[in-house]
């Protein structure tokens, strides 16, 4: 490789220099992916692509030699890559920092001599620039090229090249038009871009076709013989692993979609592995191809499909490049343009054609036109259904992405993979049978109501839905089951005197609310079974959960247990830390235990320390961020397990903390006893609606505080247009003065070019400069964790009078002495967030308001979700209200955090509408564990999988 960039530096002639390049090609050998070996083992011709992109080269390759075996690759700019098909293997890649034009004329010279029926014929050389140039030269050197035609855009470059053709020897003209030229030249390079030099002729049969370029399809479509591309400039590197991404593109050349494993690859995102995944990729919607319409009664917008006879068709350049045709139905006319087309495209609109066209209708002042339709012969036999359109990704068109589902659902209804499951007695009222409902939805007849079908309240989707939430039911369902066959240690409910719960209960300077003593009732009764708990905790913002919390935490202790508190942030982590200790460290210290500290930001001393205590037992009770699950945490005999917020954490932290507890060693004190699973209990400040209680959570038990401790001052919400921020500046200043303290939540931390929304770091110092005379502090999640909490600790004693913030600030913060909440761009938050930062204003005496800024955006309004959930904020202050409207509007993912994870989500049932079915599954789903087993089983099997998992986190 060294030694070719040394020839090029030493300005090698170009027939040493192809030589060196030939040597190269059949010194490296690497193995070439085998279902390129399958394409192009008949081709037996030198190709070169790109390997900074190879991905997209090779995605044109396939789909071109799939249209037509003549075709080769197309040129495109980047690094270079050569190899050669003969023998299946990859040859030999282009080094060097860059890869000069001598050099990609030496190539070009190589592929020549080895493909070029007359190598010393007549050239066309179309581009008069360095490429061109170099390219004149090693042609006239390596195969005695007499003749050249030079075209160019400029025809001064184009004289001043046959001027320099004249010097090497040759006898040399200018073209104005290629196309002139080229059924005269048996050799022809292209130096120059098609969107430049426009050639829509097609060179001899027995011509050598090299493009040097960027790439363009025009110069693709007339480059029958072969496209050989040298890149200007580039790196490259061996690595066979840059050709093995082409898993769509396999679909373009009209593969099976389980036919190579690197498909799978591209499609496990989507979920589409088996041909049952692929039965169950279900329509967005569906187009009517079954009928035809006429131009007379349609209207602006509408999607039509009719048949028509071309008046005209011509390639015009202005505004730009396009292809325009102009047709007719017999009732109107209409105009067809096309910015992206092949020559072929002008054959299948020549004059006096009948087509078939479809495509979104444009009214005008002209008349009607259409964008890009698609085009087919006129007469072809309507479809007998209506055509789906299904999910997909760029990598994915949806033609063949819609030939690979109809594949995998014709193998999928050959199998037994839909058997029925459930007894035909046991079926909702109105819905179909399995296999029907599938087939249906697949192929749905013209005249089917396409409203049913849109809000899926056909039966056929009434089955899916049923059956999806029947999987789930059970899963959950069995889930509880198994738990209930699990250990766990008894932790007895103790008010002697002298224990951590009695203290602490004598310690409290108020009294539980009676929503607070019925949880506790219910934990407490928990705790002192043998079976883990598992019990999801929720009540509205400042209900008082900490608390709770803290009275579980006591019990495990004075039974001889540890227990451990985790939160998804360290500020609220900090935070629990510090209420926990006031109230537990006086109670722990007598009795030689401790509460330890767990965070990612720790110094190595201060986290050995804890780690050590931890291990010891000497930490009855351990709080902390996600570090408490970390390898290094070792617990002597864990008995409790606290999630705060538990909808932040991801999947896989959730489930890590449930292994967690699983290896938690059970103590030297309870050896005797069977291995144990520790209790859990999770809490959440976003209240679950009851449907969503009934499903997802339908596993837990679910606890509610569902009432308001005294003096919780009632938030004022407010809407307050952006422009009117300085107003609220002005009013801030009485609550500034009154010794009041003030939130302001951005949703940037700085300034995005994609966004163009109030950032926390431009509004800090706008207040500063509006405010001199207060401390305004700057929190947002880029500070160093020591920054954070310096911060945060002036604005808890009340030093610092504004905080301007992010949303991490959103859960946990406790400020009494704050009274009003300042919300940026309030409607690009969801709603239950909204609730969440409301939250933390009003837990004091003061009279406390929350003033949600909106911006109107580029059209002057706000989008119709966004108007529902700034309404909603301002009618209601029940979070129990506040989560039924996020519901419906955005979904359950708000809810669920990490429980939405892959295919775990409900993908066909709603819980807003499906109550019913949803009732239905809960009441069936017990029947079939108890007398249907291996049913029950098949049906989780079909639906979830190995998914079932994501459900239990």
């Amino acid at each position: 490789m060294k030694l070719l960039a040394q020839e090029t530096a030493n300005a090698l002639p170009y027939v040493a220099l192809a030589a060196s390049i030939e040597r190269l090609l059949h010194d490296t050998r690497v193995v070439v992916p085998p279902r390129l070996v399958h394409r192009l083992s008949d081709q037996g011709s030198l190709f070169v692509m790109p390997a900074s992109d190879p991905q997209w080269a090779i995605t044109k390759l396939i789909t071109f030699v799939a249209d037509n075996p003549s075709r080769r690759l197309p040129a495109i700019q980047g690094d270079v890559l050569v190899f050669g098909v003969r023998d299946g293997r990859l040859l030999c890649m282009l080094d060097g920092p860059t890869v000069t034009a001598r050099r990609t004329a030496a190539v070009s010279l190589l592929a020549a001599q080895q493909l070029a029926p007359d190598p010393g014929g007549k050239l066309l050389l179309v581009g008069a620039g360095v490429q061109g140039r170099s390219h004149l030269e090693a042609f006239a050197q390596g195969l005695g090229v007499k003749q050249v035609m030079v075209a160019s855009r400029s025809r001064a470059s184009a004289e001043a090249m046959v001027q320099h053709a004249v010097k090497l020897g040759l006898q040399a003209q200018v073209v104005d038009k290629p196309d002139d030229a080229l059924a005269e030249c048996s050799l022809v390079v292209t130096a120059t871009s098609a969107q430049q030099v426009a050639m829509r002729a097609t060179p001899r049969d027995d011509a050598f076709v090299c493009a040097v370029g960027a790439f363009t399809p025009e110069m693709v479509e007339w480059a029958p013989e072969v496209c050989v591309y040298m890149a200007h400039h580039g790196r490259v590197v061996v690595d066979t692993r840059d050709a093995d991404h082409e898993a769509g593109d396999l679909l373009q050349a009209g593969c099976d979609v389980t036919q190579y494993p690197s498909l799978q690859d591209v499609v496990r995102g989507m979920g589409l592995l088996r041909p049952i995944d692929l039965a169950l990729h279900l329509p967005l919607r569906y187009e009517d191809e079954t009928r035809l319409g006429r131009l007379a009664d349609a209207r602006d917008g509408d999607l039509l499909q009719f048949e028509a006879v071309v008046q005209s068709c011509q390639v015009v350049f202005k505004p730009r490049r396009q292809l325009q045709a102009v047709v007719s139905d017999g009732t109107d006319i209409c105009t067809l343009r096309f910015f992206n087309f092949y020559p072929n495209m002008q054959k299948a609109l020549e004059v006096g054609r009948h087509v078939r066209l479809r495509g979104e209708l444009r009214g005008g002042f002209m008349g009607y036109t259409m964008m890009h339709p698609t085009v087919q012969a006129a007469g072809v036999p309507l479809a007998a259904a209506l055509t789906p359109v299904y999910p997909s990704t760029a990598e994915l068109p949806q033609a063949y992405l819609r030939k690979a589902v109809l594949g995998g659902l014709a193998r999928a209804l050959q199998s037994d993979a839909f058997a029925e499951t459930i007894a035909p007695e046991h079926l909702p009222p109105r819905t179909w049978g399995l296999r029907e409902s599938l087939q249906f939805l697949h192929h749905p007849p013209p005249d089917v109501s396409l409203g049913e079908l849109e809000d899926r309240s056909h039966p056929a989707w009434q089955r899916l839905k049923a059956e999806e939430l029947l999987a789930q039911q059970l899963s959950q369902l069995k889930a509880k089951r198994e738990r209930q066959l699990l250990n766990a240690p008894v932790l007895a409910h103790s008010l002697r005197a002298e224990g951590v719960l009695a203290q602490l209960q004598a310690r409290l300077p108020f009294a539980l609310t009676r929503a607070q003593q019925r949880v506790v009732h219910d934990i407490a009764n928990d705790l002192a079974r043998a079976v883990p708990m598992h019990r999801l905790l929720q009540g509205d913002v400042g209900s008082g959960k900490t608390v709770v919390a803290a009275l579980a935490a006591a019990q495990c202790i004075d039974a001889g247990w540890q227990c451990a508190l985790m939160a998804p942030t360290e500020i609220l982590a900090e935070q629990h830390f510090a209420k926990l200790v006031g109230w537990l460290a006086p109670v722990l210290q007598p009795l030689g235990l401790q509460v330890a500290w767990l965070t990612g930001s720790q110094k190595k001393k201060e986290r050995d320390a804890m780690l050590a205590m931890v291990a010891s037992g000497q930490a009855a009770l351990v709080i902390g961020t996600h570090a408490v699950i970390q390898d290094k945490v070792r617990f002597k005999s864990l008995g409790l397990a606290i999630i705060d917020e538990q909808h932040r954490f991801g999947v896989a932290q959730r489930l890590a903390l449930r292994q967690k507890l699983s290896d938690a060693d059970s103590g030297e004190e309870h050896t005797d006893s069977a291995p144990q699973e520790p209790h859990l209990l999770m809490m959440s400040a976003t209240p679950i609606p009851r449907t969503l209680a009934m499903s997802y959570y339908a596993d837990l038990d679910v606890s509610t505080i569902d009432e308001l401790p005294p003096g919780r001052t009632p938030v004022v919400t407010k809407l307050l247009a952006d422009t009117r921020r300085d107003e609220l500046v002005e009013r801030m200043r009485s609550q500034l003065q009154a010794g009041r303290q003030v939130y302001w939540v951005c949703p940037l931390i700085e300034e995005s070019e994609a966004l163009d929304l109030r950032n926390a770091t431009d509004t800090h110092e706008q207040l500063c400069r509006a405010l001199p005379d207060v401390m305004i502090g700057l929190l947002h999640s880029r500070m160093p964790q020591a920054e954070k909490k310096a911060v945060m600790s002036l604005f808890v004693q009340g030093q610092m009078g504004v905080l301007v913030s992010t949303t991490v600030i959103e859960v946990g913060v406790d400020v009494p002495n704050a009274s009003l909440m300042v919300i940026e761009h309030a409607e690009r938050f969801g709603l239950s967030q909204l609730h969440q930062l409301r939250g933390r204003v009003g837990r004091g005496a003061a009279a406390s308001a929350c003033v949600l800024l909106y911006a109107l955006g580029e059209h002057g309004r706000l989008s119709d979700t966004a108007r529902e959930r700034l309404r909603a904020m301002v009618e209601t202050g029940d979070g129990f209200e506040i989560a039924r409207r996020d519901l419906e509007i955005r979904g359950p993912g708000e809810f669920l955090g990490a429980r939405q994870s892959g295919a775990a989500m409900l993908r066909f049932a709603d819980l807003a509408t499906d109550t019913e079915l949803l009732q239905w599954a809960q009441q069936l789903a017990p029947v079939m564990l108890d007398q249907y087993p291996d049913r029950a089983e098949r049906h989780v099997q079909r639906w979830l999988g190995g998914k079932s998992d994501f459900l239990k986190a």
